[in-house]
């Protein structure tokens, strides 16, 4: 078992808080409507809510997208060349591309990071905000109704056929623009009113997670009802 450690320090952590206040000024406003992670007035039940509401306006055969080891595997040069983009402050970007490649410590040795955002970081959120929003406006291109919730992510679509070439399209699009991993352990789902699953080909990428989340919030709303 390794044990990984590359917790910013207390200074660190203050100084990434105010990067990421005033980050959050340049960035906010272009995420997109059906992003839901750590972001002001966006949480898990409006996320839920969404989801709910596009089964039931009939988009039943819901592609579910495990990106793996999300927050261990974000490629640096991607994420920091869309940083560039917006931010023009050589200090600032200085300071970021420090902390993204500060070494972490595995099993007592320090090893170079060339992929991953720091476990603990007040400036990760926002940074998987960054690189995912990419994947966020690509879906709206694409008039795709989908819900996502930091690395989560569902596409609802009304077929299987549909679901399987969505799929593997985001499949390919996530690796070659983003060279994120997927895990393709996983399936696809067929919903009737959020209640049935049905195996689907292997050949879309899915996940169990949203099904982890939707489940629980759907029972606790029926407590709670």
């Amino acid at each position: 078992m390794q044990l990984r450690r590359g917790l910013p320090t207390a200074v660190e952590r203050w100084l990434q808080q105010a990067v990421s206040q005033v980050l959050m000024t340049k960035y906010e406003l272009t995420f997109e409507e059906h992003s839901y992670g750590f972001r002001p007035e966006k949480n898990i039940h409006k996320a839920v809510t969404q989801a709910l509401k596009n089964i039931n306006d009939g988009y039943q055969d819901i592609v579910d997208i495990d990106l793996k080891g999300f927050f261990d595997e974000v490629d640096h040069s991607v994420l920091l060349q869309l940083i560039y983009q917006r931010v023009k402050c050589p200090t600032t970007l200085r300071l970021i591309r420090k902390w993204l490649r500060a070494p972490i410590q595995i099993n007592g040795k320090l090893h170079r990071r060339r992929k991953g955002v720091p476990q603990g970081s007040p400036l990760s959120p926002l940074l998987s905000n960054i690189l995912l929003d990419v994947l966020d406006k690509e879906l709206d291109r694409r008039n795709l109704n989908y819900v996502r919730y930091a690395d989560d992510f569902s596409i609802y679509t009304k077929s299987k056929r549909e679901a399987k070439k969505v799929g593997n399209e985001i499949y390919l699009f996530l690796g070659d623009k983003l060279r994120l991993p997927i895990n393709r352990d996983a399936r696809a789902r067929e919903c009737e009113g959020g209640a049935r699953s049905a195996a689907a080909s292997e050949d879309p990428p899915t996940l169990n997670c949203w099904d982890m989340h939707l489940s629980q919030h759907t029972r606790r709303g029926s407590k709670e009802d």
